[in-house]
């Protein structure tokens, strides 16, 4: 049960220091970069891979909410079939991703647990992160001129 205690303790001090950290840094390569150097530790001693999972989901989400932020400048929808099919499809390539990029990889390696093995997890996570929240949505402003209403002249 202590471990259970230390993960609820741990999860409400980020629930605090996050949003607080937010509101004081305003660079967000600089806060990215703290919260990416906050949890790099884990390299030292985690064996789960989910440690690995996440800390790639967080170095994909550090560079794609940047890029995002910068390159693309996603618009909402009031549509909900859009936005259905926005979800529908941001999973699928998810889930494409993902399993395209463990291709290249022995599934014996890939569970092996070795720090190459988790190396790899983090670099997948990233990459797979990255392309569904900082380029997926590019696709967004394409699909919206079929779904626009025509107009009678």
């Amino acid at each position: 049960p202590t471990d259970v205690f230390a993960g609820w303790g741990i999860g409400l001090i980020v629930i605090i220091l996050i949003p607080f950290l937010r509101e004081k840094i305003t660079n967000n390569w600089l806060f990215y970069g703290l919260l990416l150097l906050i949890a790099l530790p884990g390299f030292f001693y985690c064996t789960s891979t989910d440690y690995f999972s996440a800390y790639g989901m967080l170095i994909g989400y550090s560079i794609a909410e940047p890029f995002e932020a910068k390159f693309v400048r996603f618009e909402n929808t009031r549509s909900p079939i859009r936005a259905i099919l926005r979800v529908v499809f941001g999973g699928a390539l998810y889930f494409a991703l993902n399993t395209a990029l463990k291709l290249p990889f022995n599934s014996e390696f890939l569970s092996s647990g070795t720090l190459a093995a988790n190396l790899v997890r983090t670099a997948r996570y990233a990459i797979v992160i990255f392309a569904v929240i900082g380029v997926y949505p590019i696709a967004f402003r394409y699909t919206a001129k079929l779904f626009k209403k025509k107009t009678e002249a």
